[in-house]
């Protein structure tokens, strides 16, 4: 573990910062526009790996439609950094976190420029720190911007798969790679709930949207002469959504992709080190969506023989035998009435499980392995 200041092994000087601001990212940034008529800014939430990729794409669009935006994405500030590329290179674990301390500054040095120049916003962010968020949402308002919060509701065990699916896909391909620490996955999580609950508390945006990875807008909320049109839900609505089963599709679905993920690092020849820790996180996965889904503990060694084999035995993933919990939208309840499972956890040994018959060789094959 590395220590508290090691995240700024790799911060700026201070004059080394501002001329890279002033002669290369807002150049590249922000072109010279009229503002909009009516500016608006929007600004996206979701922890890692929970698809904010479409969520830019869809809001990106729409602001265009309506005058001159500018997208504020804090993974393009990084690629602004002189080491960047080589730390991608040679520890692309750590990267991220090497270039946090200066591409979050000039993500807020741009966004205080755009505003003076009165265009369209979309930021996107994880929303982890509601103070952040109230200090950004706060000097939009009183600087005549309408303020949209948009928040994806997904699992935490889908966006940490996620979060390893991309890493996997970018190492194959060759491309540097990037790959989110689990600290920095788990509390954007966390802090995306707390955000959602204090700018509905305190009024810091004119409308609230959340939605799921596939875009089906779970929660719409607008404030009309400074009350919400509906009570304030967004926080529950999120967490409905985290905690609801997976269908039976979508279970075998998220079989298939940790057995994607661990073929992959087998190809590699990822330490036994790492595959074990990454083994046992989606074998702990799948047991607690069994558990969650009232499934009888039946093919438990599926991952384990995946590990130990090669083999990806997508169809052999169990189904859970009915789903529960319905929609989101139905459970504007407070949280205390359904208590939240324990968060994912990554273990250095495996967890315990039923006694499970001992793995066979995967069958010779001439062709590439399964991907």
């Amino acid at each position: 573990m590395a220590d508290s200041d090691d995240g700024l092994r790799y911060a700026l000087a201070e004059r080394d910062h501002e001329r890279i601001f002033q002669q290369k990212v807002l150049p590249a940034m922000l072109p010279a526009s009229e503002g909009a008529v009516n500016p608006t800014a929007i600004i996206l939430g979701g922890q890692p790996g929970s698809g904010k990729t479409g969520l830019l794409n869809d809001a990106t669009r729409e602001m265009e439609a309506r005058g001159p935006t500018v997208v504020i994405n804090g993974d393009d500030m990084r690629a602004f950094h002189p080491e960047h590329s080589q730390m991608q290179r040679m520890d692309p674990l750590n990267a991220a976190r090497y270039t946090d301390y200066d591409s979050g500054r000039w993500v807020e040095k741009l966004i205080a420029a755009a505003k003076k120049q009165q265009v369209n916003l979309v930021i996107e962010s994880t929303m982890r720190r509601p103070e952040v968020f109230a200090r950004t949402a706060n000097s939009l308002q009183d600087a005549g911007y309408r303020v949209e919060a948009r928040a994806l509701a997904v699992p935490e065990r889908l966006s940490w798969q996620s979060v390893h699916q991309r890493f996997e896909a970018m190492l194959e391909k060759g491309d540097a790679s990037r790959f989110t620490a689990r600290e920095a996955h788990d509390a954007g999580a966390t802090g995306m709930l707390e955000t959602l609950r204090q700018l509905e508390r305190e009024n810091q945006a004119d409308r609230v949207v959340v939605s799921t990875r596939a875009g089906e807008v779970l929660y719409d909320n607008r404030q009309k002469n400074g009350r919400w049109r509906d009570a304030p839900a967004a926080a529950n609505v999120v967490l409905a959504e985290r905690q609801r089963p997976l269908s039976p599709p979508e279970l075998r679905k998220f079989g298939r992709d940790w057995s994607g993920v661990l073929e992959k690092m087998k190809q590699r020849q990822a330490s036994p080190s790492e595959l074990t820790r990454v083994t046992a996180q989606a074998e702990d996965d799948i047991r607690w969506y069994r558990a969650v889904a009232n499934e009888l503990p039946q093919h438990s060694g599926v991952i384990r023989r995946l590990a130990s084999t090669g083999a990806a035995p997508a169809a052999e993933v169990p189904a859970p035998t009915r789903v529960g919990f319905g929609r989101a939208m139905s459970a504007k309840r407070s949280a205390s009435e359904t208590p939240a499972p324990p968060a994912p956890r990554e273990r250095e040994t495996r967890p315990e499980a039923e006694p499970v018959e001992a793995p066979k060789p995967a069958p010779r094959r001439s062709g590439p392995g399964m991907s």
